[in-house]
């Protein structure tokens, strides 16, 4: 179980940051794009807090088990936020398709998020 949560843990954080670096791609309003330091910035901090807190808990601190649930909660809101934010875009310009990637890389973001949760809290 605390390898499926470490594997979990390893996937949801790559799929964040393709979502990262697919929305850049993408046609939402970003004011550095795709392979600009700010881009790069986000990627880095984000994958310091998450490689960090996997060490913690592999090491076997005992609280980062909730600390990493937070984090996979705001990565659910964040990937809800976006499909959302994707779909009503898409509507607007009448291009739905131009954000597909994103949307599916969300998608799987959701997926990765919620059996992460299973395998963490599972009995």
């Amino acid at each position: 179980m605390r390898n499926g949560v470490i594997l979990m843990t390893i996937i949801s954080g790559l799929l964040f940051c393709f979502i990262m670096i697919a929305a850049s791609l993408s046609p939402f309003p970003d004011p550095g794009g795709f392979n600009s330091l700010g881009m790069w910035l986000n990627i880095i901090m984000f994958l310091v807090f998450y490689i960090l807190s996997l060490i913690l808990y592999w090491v076997g601190v005992k609280g980062m088990k909730y600390v990493m649930a937070v984090f996979c909660g705001v990565g659910l809101l964040i990937s809800l936020s976006i499909i959302v934010l994707a779909f009503v875009m898409g509507t607007v310009t009448y291009n739905v398709s131009d954000f597909l990637y994103v949307i599916v890389l969300c998608i799987m973001s959701l997926i990765a998020n919620i059996v992460w949760y299973i395998f963490a809290f599972k009995k």
